[in-house]
């Protein structure tokens, strides 16, 4: 009797425990997709978003579309050969950027060290201009025990002569940092 009860309970805490993993993976997103933040976005008639497994695809409406936007989740992004992940991302930028120059696609501008909610989340912005748009790449290295560590991108491709609608980099600061804790 109290070997089954033991058993029992055993399986219920692993169930409990193996449910909520696959449940936090699930609803990373939906820390996003579920929040205000997003509701706002749609209300304000500015941005129509497509939700996709591991990323969100962004349109400026109030721009006819001449701006768009990619969130994504890059998971798991480990330090592989490198020392950290930002040595590897600054490596891997370095070659993205070499690559633009020599195929005369484009070159890029700039990439600054950022961070947000009193550093917990740190990572980088990056910008690039091709012959007919403008690219701002937000980068933030997060690792949830949850997730395992993971790299948040969002790209903001601009066509030449458009502006960008007021409190955008901001917003997307806002959409990045929904999908983590530090919220």
């Amino acid at each position: 009797m109290k070997t089954t009860a033991k058993v029992l309970c055993l399986t219920f805490i692993l169930s409990i425990f193996v449910g909520t993993y696959a449940y936090a993976e699930e609803r990373q997103l939906s820390r996003l997709t579920d929040s205000y933040l997003f509701e706002n976005l749609e209300k304000d008639e500015v941005w129509q978003a497509e939700v996709l497994e591991n990323s969100i695809k962004y349109s400026c409406i109030a721009c006819d579309k001449a701006i768009s936007a990619h969130l994504e989740i890059v998971s798991p992004y480990t330090a592989e050969n490198y020392s950290s992940l930002p040595e590897r991302y600054l490596s891997e930028r370095k070659v993205y950027c070499m690559n633009l120059v020599t195929r005369h696609n484009g070159r890029c501008l700039e990439t600054y060290a950022i961070s947000l909610r009193g550093n917990a989340l740190k990572g980088f912005r990056s910008e690039q201009e091709f012959a007919d748009h403008k690219e701002i790449e937000t980068i933030f290295f997060y690792n949830e025990k949850s997730f395992g560590p993971e790299l948040l991108r969002t790209i903001i491709l601009i066509e030449d002569g458009t502006t960008l609608p007021n409190g955008t980099a901001d917003t997307f600061l806002a959409h990045m940092a929904k999908l983590t804790l530090f919220w």
